[in-house]
């Protein structure tokens, strides 16, 4: 079961990055999607005792992002992060909350170093993190 669970939630995450590379958003259904199967990940992997801690700690790394980006906007009159980031970190954070994070960091430094490289203001986040989460996730699993 955990088996079909992952390669389902890789194959919406490949999706995901795709449509934020084309249309650089992450439409609510499929957001819903990575959520409710990143969920049913960790219930495959552990039951309640893995998804509860893993929910929490989303919930509180992802409100606090949340809570930044509104005082970012507000501050600067101008978007810097989009919720649809922040909502794929969420579903991340479900399925490997070690490889989540460092998935994230890593693709805001590179998406910084490929933003100054191409001289653009901005680019979509989701294609940057995806590739991140599966090395990170097959490093920290030992695979």
């Amino acid at each position: 079961m955990l088996a079909i669970c992952a390669y389902g939630f890789y194959g919406l995450l490949a999706a995901a990055a795709v449509i934020d590379a084309r249309e650089r958003r992450l439409p609510h259904g499929l957001a819903l999607a990575l959520v409710a199967l990143g969920a049913a990940c960790a219930l495959a992997e552990g039951g309640a005792g893995t998804l509860l801690p893993r929910a929490a700690s989303a919930c509180a790394v992802c409100g606090a992002l949340v809570a930044f980006e509104i005082s970012w906007r507000r501050g600067k009159g101008a978007p810097g992060q989009g919720m649809g980031d922040i909502r794929a970190l969420f579903a991340l954070m479900l399925v490997y909350p070690e490889a989540a994070l460092a998935a994230y960091a890593l693709a805001l430094i590179t998406l910084a170093l490929s933003c100054a490289a191409v001289r653009s203001r901005s680019l979509p986040l989701i294609p940057f993190l995806v590739p991140f989460f599966i090395l990170f996730t097959g490093l920290l699993s030992g695979a």
